[in-house]
């Protein structure tokens, strides 16, 4: 295969620019124009849809700066303001939530500790580490006989 496409290539790379049809080379350089100009970018296009339609891009222009002095002003105007009782209040369910969930997080760390840890997963190891030393203790006596 590695033949063929050299052949292919060098027969190309022979042929010299009269011996190619010209419909095949003003095919190719329409399908390389295509492809160039296919490869506009997302800004370009922005661009000229704003130079081609004045009267929307003014309008989407107005309502934007609209939008963000809006924004500004009314973000100004946003004030909460509590009483120290509810504050207090809000401080004691927050700290409420805290012990509950630190007793929550010990209880399960004893039972990992306890259950899962020392029971399941010791249980296991050990009888994989017996098995281990009976099979290294066999080798051993084998090698010894």
């Amino acid at each position: 295969m590695l033949q063929e496409y050299s052949l292919t290539a060098s027969s190309l790379k022979c042929l010299e620019l009269e011996n190619c049809p010209n419909q095949t080379s003003f095919d190719v350089q329409k399908k390389l124009e295509l492809l160039q100009s296919e490869k506009t970018n997302f800004i370009a296009n922005l661009f000229a849809i704003y130079l081609k339609r004045p009267i929307v891009s003014v309008a989407a222009s107005g309502l934007l700066v609209f939008a963000i002095i809006f924004s500004s002003l009314n973000s100004n105007r946003i004030a909460h303001t509590y009483s120290n009782k509810q504050i207090a209040e809000a401080d004691f369910q927050i700290k409420k939530s805290f012990a509950q969930i630190g007793k929550i997080l010990k209880s399960t760390t004893n039972t990992i500790e306890k259950l899962v840890l020392k029971e399941n997963l010791g249980k296991n190891l050990n009888e994989g580490f017996g098995l281990v030393n009976n099979l290294l203790g066999e080798n051993k006596n084998e090698k010894t006989n």
